[in-house]
């Protein structure tokens, strides 16, 4: 049974995240720009370049361009920053956090003529091995002021609607062992008063609405594609490869909000604290095909496509809250944990890519790929999601994300620069338009046999959070302003 939805979002950082809803599906379906110091600081950009790990996850055919085995590892490092302001206040928060962005093998089978490589036919297949970090969710958002108009208790008097006072107070079971909804524990704790029949109202005088509030969002885990790709070089003209990858899921997120009385007030209490945690696990199965074309030795073109993303994902859930009253009396209940298992499917996406080689000083490359978050669906043998793959339908958009990037080369010396922009996933954009933004840069030292590279990457996107949402009034929301800074370094070894 699918858990209830408290609110609508407009992004993935809401107490909406705790139900299975549209947030689910964007979540596991927004791309990332690379996944090696050499991928990161040329934004990304490197359908038609190839001979790098990052290639692989936007078009495998490039990896045909590898003329030896190698083997790729990087480590990384996030520090997220995050200012938020709400009905007045501004708030700031720093994450940091190490990662290892990518690791892998691609081993090569060059063909040879009288013991000379050939030079036409398929001159070289290559299997490529490897593991690379997809998703990473780390984040906190943190943010706070003193609310006179709404409060959170206004939204669970409303969802009480509908219960009568005898419905609403809780089972002997519920109070030993949890609670089966969260309406019963507000009640319990004094929170929301009978307002008549069948409905309720918050527990507050609305000649001391001053209430101060204070959200705190985080969250925490990672995506891994493990990937195993085939390709081919045909006349050192035509690069052609495919791959089939699975991807593991593991995601959390606490979900905290606070909300405080006035001091000189005449409620009954004192302060409550509404918690959420949510836990969810689970892999995906998809595949890439592409084709890259050099059309003479300055110009390589190419187009990859990968398949929807087919996600079974289970949730574990629970909901806390604690309130403590002015006569001193303190309450604390718990929901029963629940579990929910589901499907996500993601969007299929195209890239068109195109590069220029400068002889032996360098390249320019660019990426545009092409992607429709309104196909996104949900599943599950239990419910069929309708209504949200209606909304989905309805409030998501195609987009065309564009990556470019370069590199020039002075003797064994390699500096690359990028810049990307992803578009909005979303149709309306009254309260932000989420488009990320990346600035890329980086240096390289080559080798004959090994190549050492690092990465410094800015990404930049504005969204929002609304804790709750009401019938009858507006709510105010924060608007979210995030800065990602990332240092990647990646070793190579070719033999």
């Amino acid at each position: 049974m699918k858990r209830q939805i408290l609110t609508t979002c407009l992004v993935a950082m809401t107490l909406a995240s705790q139900a299975q809803s549209d947030v689910d599906a964007l979540r596991f379906s927004m791309p990332g720009i690379g996944y090696t110091a050499r991928g990161w600081s040329t934004a990304g950009a490197f359908g038609a370049v190839g001979s790098d790990l990052s290639a692989i996850t936007i078009n495998p055919a490039s990896m045909a361009q590898y003329k030896n085995s190698a083997f790729s590892m990087s480590l990384g490092t996030l520090n997220s920053k995050a200012t938020s302001d709400y009905i007045g206040n501004s708030t700031r928060f720093n994450l940091y956090n190490f990662n290892i962005p990518s690791v892998g093998v691609v081993l090569t089978n060059r063909k040879y003529k009288d013991r000379k490589p050939a030079t036409t036919g398929w001159i070289n297949t290559n299997l490529g091995l490897s593991v690379v970090r997809v998703g990473d969710f780390n984040r906190t958002i943190s943010y706070s002021s003193t609310n006179s108009k709404t409060s959170m208790l206004d939204y669970w008097a409303e969802s009480a609607g509908g219960y009568t006072v005898g419905q609403i107070g809780a089972k002997e079971d519920e109070l030993n062992s949890g609670f089966y909804d969260i309406e019963p524990m507000f009640w319990e704790a004094y929170l929301i008063d009978s307002a008549g029949e069948k409905s309720y109202k918050a527990a507050i005088d609305d000649a001391y609405r001053n209430i101060g509030q204070k959200h705190l969002i985080n969250t925490s885990g990672n995506m891994y594609d493990y990937t195993l790709s085939f390709s081919g070089n045909y006349n050192n003209l035509i690069y052609l490869g495919g791959d089939i990858h699975g991807t593991s899921v593991n995601y959390k997120e606490t979900n905290k909000f606070t909300e405080y009385d006035d001091p000189e007030g005449g409620n009954v209490w004192d302060f409550y604290e509404f918690k959420r945690k949510l836990q969810t696990t689970g892999a995906g199965i998809g595949g890439r095909l592409g084709m890259v074309i050099r059309a003479t030795d300055a110009i390589r073109v190419g187009v990859g496509y990968q398949t929807p993303t087919v996600f079974t994902l289970t949730d574990i859930y629970h909901d806390e809250l604690i309130a403590s009253l002015d006569d001193t009396r303190f309450y604390s209940f718990k929901t029963v944990e629940g579990e929910f298992t589901y499907q996500v499917i993601t969007p299929s996406k195209t890239t068109l890519s195109a590069a220029y080689f400068a002889e032996k000083k360098g390249f320019v490359s660019l990426d545009v790929e092409f992607m429709d978050y309104s196909t996104m669906k949900l599943t599950s043998s239990d419910d069929d999601f309708e209504d949200i793959n209606e909304i989905i339908a309805d409030k998501y958009q195609p987009v065309a994300n564009v990556r470019l990037g370069g590199e020039f080369v002075y003797k064994q010396l390699r500096f690359r620069g990028g810049v990307a922009n992803y578009s909005t996933p979303f149709r309306n954009e009254d309260k932000t338009n989420y488009n990320r933004q990346f600035i890329t840069g980086g240096v390289g030292i080559f080798e004959k046999d090994w190549s050492l590279d690092l990465a410094l990457v800015q990404e930049r996107y504005t969204d929002v959070s609304q804790p709750y949402v009401l019938r009858s009034t507006e709510v105010d929301y924060a608007t979210n302003k995030s800065v990602n800074n990332r240092l990647v370094i990646t070793l190579n070894k070719r033999f």
